[in-house]
C-alpha cells in the first residue's frame, strides 16, 4: 500500500494527463458564481481523500484553499464545485467512484486554515459520482460575511476498490497558495499539518474549485 500511493504521488502529472481526457464535466446549478478559479490546468493536483479502510491511519489526507468575501458584501454559498480526477487505478478497475464528499470551511489563521467556521462542516455530501463534483450545501447554505476564509472538499473512498481523488491544480495563484495536510505522514512528506502545496508535493500554487449562491 505505501509504495503504491508513494509511486502514485511522484508521477502525479503524468498519470493526470494521461487520464483527464476522459472526465465530464460536473452539472452546475444555475446561481449566482461567487468565485472562480476552476480553470487554468497546469498538469498536477494533490491527494485529498479521507480512506474509508484501515488506510486512513497513515494515509487520510486534506487539501485548502483560500478566497476572499469582499469588504460590505454577505455571501451565502450553497454550492462548492471541484475539478479533480480518480487515481492509483486503471481504466475501469478501482477508480471511484466516491461514497461521499466531506466540504469544510475554515476561517483564516496568518495566511492557512484556522478554526473550522461554526456551522460549516458538512459531511457526507453527495456530488454525484465524480471525479468532478458539483457538491449542494445541505439547508440554505453557509452565511459568510466579508473576509478571508478557506475550504476543503475531502471524499470519502473506499482504497481497494475505489482508488484515489485528486484535487488538479492551476495556474494562477488567488491570494495564499493552496495547503495540504497529511497528519499521519504515511507519504513521508513531514506535511502533518498545513503547509503550502509547492512545499509538500510540489504542486499548485492553487486548487481547482468555485463557488455559487447568493450575493448581497
Amino acid at each position: 500500500m505505501k509504495n503504491r500511493l508513494l509511486l502514485t504521488t511522484s508521477t502525479l502529472a503524468l498519470s493526470l494527463v494521461t487520464t483527464r481526457a476522459s472526465i465530464s464535466a460536473p452539472r452546475y446549478t444555475p446561481t449566482t458564481v461567487l468565485w472562480n478559479q476552476n480553470s487554468k490546468y497546469n498538469g498536477g493536483g494533490v491527494l485529498s481523500e479521507n480512506f474509508t479502510s484501515d488506510y486512513c491511519t497513515e494515509y487520510c489526507s486534506e487539501a485548502a484553499d483560500d478566497f476572499v468575501v469582499p469588504s460590505g458584501r454577505i455571501w451565502k454559498v450553497t454550492e462548492v464545485d471541484v475539478t479533480g480526477v480518480y487515481s492509483a487505478c486503471t481504466i475501469g478497475v478501482n477508480c471511484g467512484p466516491a461514497n461521499s464528499e466531506n466540504v469544510i470551511f475554515y476561517k483564516d489563521h496568518n495566511g492557512k486554515p484556522g478554526r473550522p467556521i461554526n456551522n460549516g462542516s458538512f459531511s457526507s455530501l453527495s456530488g454525484v459520482n465524480g471525479p468532478n463534483f458539483a457538491i449542494t450545501l445541505p439547508g440554505t447554505g453557509l452565511k459568510l460575511r466579508a473576509g478571508t476564509y478557506w475550504v476543503s472538499v475531502v471524499p470519502n473512498m473506499y482504497f481497494p476498490t475505489e482508488g484515489e481523488w485528486i484535487w488538479e491544480t492551476n495556474s494562477v495563484k488567488r491570494g495564499n497558495q493552496a495547503v495540504w495536510q497529511n497528519p499521519g505522514n504515511g507519504f513521508g512528506t513531514g506535511c502533518k499539518t498545513w503547509e503550502r502545496v509547492e512545499k509538500c508535493l510540489a504542486q499548485g500554487p492553487d486548487l481547482m474549485f468555485a463557488l455559487r449562491g447568493k450575493d448581497k
